[in-house]
């Protein structure tokens, strides 16, 4: 640091030479007017003395005198020269050493005649500037000299002043305060000698200031210490190492001292068991803080004590590792019990939720078994001869088991989604095929109602997806007999729209029910989607149902990547609009919908608006030219305009009898007539009138318009007038099917519906043995299940088609796996097509049918069908089993269904016993391949239950979880054993015959 004296010494020595500099200046300017004047002086005295005598000796012509005198001037060294002019003399002195150049001012004075009459001659006087500047330089470097070291010794002085009053003083007061610290606050600030002035008060201003401090300083660290004794959290100040340096008695009742002192001084080993002190020393001296981290304390008893504690770096080395740290900790033991206390507790009420759940999933069950044998033998005895009342009767037991089931059906769903057992099928399926079941449901409620259904599907919309149909179904049924139940007047409308997906490869499909009831006031709508909440609650209400349906509805479409909402006013109807998201399945590219005569007349004859528009679209959609009326005279009037074909509502025509005949009158006799009747109408409603040429099933679709079409107007439809052809046979006949099937179950079911179907067939039990078959005889098709032992049903396709002439033979795989990627390694590996057991029996033939393209090859006379077993043969109920499902695996045979039981009993009799020891064995694979197996048999008997239970095992074993599998085994083993326990007393042991007869 610069010394204030030598700083000051420094500026005032520059400060001398400046003001030296300036006063020679302007004494160097005094001094040259001053010689200046003096030089002047010279000037008059030369003409003074020298001017007379000039001008006689001109006046004599006395040139040796004239230049005498000039010569004489060397005693004024302020002239330069001298020169006399006139009367022909011409002298001139010059002074001797001196540049002429240099010279100055030039002064003309003339010389007078001695006669006083006229000038005789002129003086011509040059001044010397150089000897001018010379006085003046010689003045003012004296002066200079005298100044400058009058002024030098001026600011030695003064340097010498301050440094003894001043410097000296500073820097004994700035020693001091480097020195301060805690300690020495005490200490005043040294005073200078001598008298008082602004150094004294200086001094006494840093040592009150230090006074101040000390207080200052005192209150904070009483206010911190106190902070730190009250204080709930422990709190304290470490070492580099950890060493404890302050503590408050909440970190040193942590550690188990009872006093702070007590733990002074511990190092890091003694009171941090995790983590080690360097690991966290580290990460300070990165971070800086760290902010709740967690640690184990270390007290002397050997218990741990969980804590969470932060860490601020308060001091760092020169290596920048932290020095200081202070740190704030938290017993965190109390809120770790109280967490695994909320844990157990959360547990356990999920385990309340799921047993009662589970209760209702297996009361359910329970509670189906008995309805459906109601509804089976109901089903049965309304088949035989009855009279009036008894056939009555009957009916009302139907209707009214039917209403139970669906009420346990939907306790169910309910049941299942709040356990979270619901899982969603990815299958492929057809939308006309599901919408086509929607209407088989609601549209004859409607009729009933004297309601209108209509169906709005364009063509725009795909119609092959994958997702879950039956549920997709299940919402639409649900909305749809919601606004039958809930209208009496208008029509129920539903449409469809499809928009782009999440993903390539999905669609977003807009589902829309319309209908005209009673609406929805804003209350009614906000607890519309709670479970058990209807819209009609009172004790005299109109209107059934348990409340769960909208709210199960609400689920499945969440599940299905979308939502419901609603929007409807009172005594208007509302609208119902939900989206789901689907997989697009593939297919090859379908040739586009058109009508068999390109131009075609259509007339769409119906009083509702809306079923007219969309008839008219769907008909403009195939190529058709339509126009449309909504009474009889207006249809009169657009027939004898022309048409070809005219859709009536049966409302017009059973209110005009004579309508049909009309409109052929005014058409002309190529006039074909339509009647527009409710699906699934009676036989007596499908009579048809005079004059109609069929009749068509509402809502109509533009698959169920385009057959109406072909068989009316295409290549082999039949005159005006001729009836029409009956619909072609769904039989087999004449095919030979291989069926490639290891399960004994699956093997005796399905070789029976071949051979009712009229098929010949032949049996493999595994891939080898299809391929032996296959080597030595021609077939149709093969019915390849896809898991088998050794030889899969992939790996055999392969191969297949490996064979000579076995390119193109169809191969349809049947396989308990419905995923769609199970369908893509089906096709991939060669099959034509995938069908999931349980499998429908009219699907199986259907599928058969188009891959040998049966539809197109000369109709067999049909086998005479068996007259129908007794239904003696199956007991009323039998305990774990859905008989009407099962009785429908077995296309309505009671005898099948039966001898398909008593295979099952007699295959699986100890598989209960066999799959537990292969779990608890360790035998994964052996018992996944089991699961599989009765996945698919359980499936196909109509063993629900048991289905979802093998299923539900099956996922455990293959994801190797220990406890999944505990969890599913012993419900699983219930009802393996319950379905065994019943079959065996049902049908006691089975025979060695059935099993000898079905190897033979």
């Amino acid at each position: 640091m610069r010394r204030l004296s030598r700083e000051l010494l420094v500026r005032v020595a520059a400060a001398s030479v400046v003001l030296a500099l300036l006063a020679t200046l302007a004494n160097a300017w005094i001094s040259h007017r001053d010689e200046r004047a003096r030089q002047r002086e010279q000037v008059e005295a030369v003409l003074g003395a020298y001017v007379p005598s000039l001008a006689k000796s001109v006046w004599e012509l006395d040139d040796a005198s004239v230049q005498l005198q000039l010569d004489g001037l060397r005693s004024f060294p302020a002239l330069l020269s001298a020169e006399v002019i006139g009367r022909g003399i011409d002298e001139r002195y010059d002074k001797t050493g001196v540049v002429a150049a240099h010279g100055g001012e030039i002064i003309r004075h003339p010389l007078p005649a001695p006669d006083g009459l006229g000038v005789v001659a002129e003086l011509v006087l040059q001044l010397d500037e150089d000897w001018l500047a010379g006085q003046v330089w010689r003045a003012s470097r004296q002066f200079a000299f005298a100044a400058l070291v009058e002024l030098l010794l001026l600011a030695a002085l003064v340097y010498a002043l301050v440094a003894r009053s001043v410097s000296r003083p500073l820097e004994r007061l700035h020693a001091h305060v480097r020195a301060l610290d805690a300690e020495r606050l005490a200490e005043p600030a040294p005073r200078p000698p001598g008298p008082a002035n602004e150094l004294h008060a200086l001094a006494d201003g840093i040592t009150g200031l230090q006074h101040a401090l000390q207080a200052q300083l005192q209150a904070q660290a009483r206010q911190f210490d106190e902070v730190l004794r009250q204080m709930a959290d422990g709190a304290g100040v470490v070492d580099g190492h950890g060493r404890i340096q302050v503590c408050n008695p909440a970190w040193a009742a942590m550690l188990g001292s009872a006093l702070p002192d007590e733990a002074l001084g511990r190092d890091a080993a003694d009171w941090l068991a995790e983590p080690a002190w360097p690991a966290l020393a580290a990460r300070l001296a990165t971070a800086g803080t760290l902010q709740a981290e967690a640690l184990t304390l270390r007290r002397p008893d050997g218990r741990a004590l969980p804590a969470e504690a932060s860490f601020a770096v308060l001091a760092r080395g020169s290596d920048g590792r932290a020095e200081r740290v202070q740190l704030v900790l938290r017993d965190v033991s109390a809120r770790r019990e109280t967490e695994r206390t909320l844990v157990a507790a959360r547990e356990a009420a999920e385990a309340a939720t799921r047993a009662k759940s589970d209760f209702l999933a297996n009361m359910s069950h329970e509670i189906r078994t008995p309805l459906n044998a109601i509804l089976g033998m109901t089903a049965l005895a309304l088949r035989t001869e009855l009279d009036t009342r008894q056939r009555d009767y009957l009916e009302k037991t139907r209707a009214a088991a039917q209403s139970l089931l669906g009420i346990v059906n939907v306790i169910l769903d309910f049941s299942k989604i709040e356990a979270g057992r619901l899982e969603l099928e990815h299958d492929a399926f057809d939308l006309d095929a599901v919408l086509d079941g929607v209407a088989a449901i609601v549209a004859l409620q409607a009729h009933d109602r004297g309601l209108g259904f209509v169906l709005d599907l364009p063509a725009s919309v795909p119609r092959g997806l994958v997702g879950d149909a039956l549920r997709l179904s299940q919402v639409l049924v649900n909305l749809c007999g919601n606004a039958v139940k809930f209208s009496e007047r208008g029509e129920v409308v539903v449409s469809v729209a499809a928009e782009a997906g999440p993903a390539e490869g999905r669609l977003r499909l807009r589902f829309g029910v319309h209908d005209n009831g009673i609406g929805l006031s804003q209350q009614d709508l906000e607890r519309l989607f709670r479970p058990f909440s209807q819209v009609d609650a009172s004790t005299t209400r109109r209107y059934g149902g348990t409340g769960l349906g909208l709210a199960i509805s609400r689920q499945l479409v969440q599940a299905m990547g979308g939502d419901i909402t609603v929007r409807s006013t009172p005594g208007h109807g509302s609208d119902f609009l939900f989206d789901a998201v689907f997989g697009l399945a593939p297919q090859a590219a379908a040739p586009a919908r058109r009508a068999p005569r390109p131009g075609l007349r259509l007339l769409v004859a119906d009083a509702s608006a809306r079923a007219r528009e969309v008839l008219q679209a769907r008909a403009a959609e195939l190529g058709c030219l339509v126009r449309s009326a909504g009474d009889a005279d207006e249809a009169a009037t657009h027939a004898a305009e022309g048409a070809d074909l005219v859709l009536m509502a049966a409302a017009l025509a059973a209110a005009d009898p004579g309508l049909p005949a009309r409109l052929h009158m005014l058409a002309g006799p190529g006039l074909r007539i339509a009647v527009l009747v409710p699906y699934g109408a009676d036989d007596a409603e499908r009579t048809l009138p005079p004059g109609v040429d069929t009749l068509l099933a509402t809502p109509v679709s533009a698959a169920s318009l385009l057959a109406l079409l072909e068989s009316l107007f295409g290549r082999d439809a039949p005159a005006a007038g001729a009836p029409l052809p009956p619909p072609p046979s769904r039989r087999l006949d004449g095919l030979r099917v291989l069926l490639a099937e290891d399960n004994p179950v699956n093997q005796e079911l399905t070789l029976e519906l071949l051979r009712q179907a009229g098929a010949s067939t032949a049996l493999a039990g595994d891939g080898l043995e299809a391929l032996a078959w296959l080597a030595r005889e021609p077939f149709d098709a093969v019915l390849m299940d896809v898991q088998m032992p050794g030889l899969d049903g992939l790996e055999t396709t392969r191969r297949l088609r490996r064979l000579p002439g076995l390119d193109t033979l169809p191969v349809i795989a049947m396989t308990a796996h419905a995923m769609a990627s199970d369908r893509e390694a089906c096709l991939a590996a060669g099959m034509n097509d995938h069908l999931a057991k349980p499998f429908e029996p009219d699907a199986l033939i259907e599928r058969l049918r188009h891959w040998t393209r049966a539809d197109e090859a000369p109709a067999a006379a049909p086998a005479p069908p068996a007259p129908p077993p007794p239904a003696a043969v199956l007991p009323p109920t039998l305990p774990g089993l859905d008989m009407a499902t099962g009785l429908r695996f077995a296309a309505g045979q009671p005898a099948l269904y039966r001898r398909v039981l008593e295979l099952f009993a007699q295959s699986r009799a100890g598989m209960p016993a066999a799959i537990g020891e292969q779990c608890r064995g360790g035998d994964l694979a052996a018992a996944a391949s089991a699961l599989h197996m009765l996945k698919s048999e359980s499936g196909t008997i109509g063993a629900t239950a048991l289905r979802e239970a093998t299923r539900t095992l099956e996922a455990a074993v293959r994801s190797g979880e220990h406890e999944a599998i505990a969890a599913a085994l012993p419900l699983f083993e219930t009802e393996l054993r319950q379905v065994l326990a019943g079959l065996a007393a049902a049908f006691g042991t089975p025979a060695a015959s059935v099993q000898a007869s079905r190897l033979s």
